[in-house]
């Protein structure tokens, strides 16, 4: 009964560390900004949701009941192909230099209908700035 039981634990100790590893690996990696480089991809920080039907507002998107449910971004560049969903997208970045704080972020793809690009400003406010070929 000792020998199962320590087996057992074994068991569990392993799986743990296997799932905290998995989990570790869902824990959006921030995009570090430094005046020492000029040009970041974001492609292997960024995470993903497929709203199908585009009707989650940013509000319900935010919660933490969806945060679970983004999904790393397994490619070098980031294609959904023609689609009527929505595709909510996640990034974090860090300055790790406040004297430079002036950052262009390009999207290198002309044809996209709306971009709704959610921010947050030096309060902590959520701002949104609207981009697209819909748009001025």
């Amino acid at each position: 009964m000792k020998k199962k039981a320590n087996l057992l634990i074994y068991f569990l100790v392993i799986s743990n560390l296997y799932l905290t590893a998995q989990f570790q690996d869902n824990i959006p990696q921030p995009i570090l900004l430094s005046p020492d480089n000029e040009y970041f991809s974001i492609n292997e920080s960024i995470y993903y949701f497929e709203d199908e039907k585009g009707i989650i507002s940013f509000e319900e998107i935010s919660q933490p009941v969806f945060a679970d449910q983004f999904v790393p971004s397994s490619k070098r560049s980031l294609n959904f192909g023609y689609t009527h969903s929505t595709y909510w997208v996640k990034f974090y970045m860090k300055n790790l230099d406040p004297q430079f704080n002036d950052w262009i972020l390009e999207i290198d793809y002309e044809l996209l209908d709306s971009i709704d690009f959610y921010f947050q400003d030096q309060e902590g406010q959520w701002r949104i700035k609207v981009f697209g070929d819909m748009y001025p």
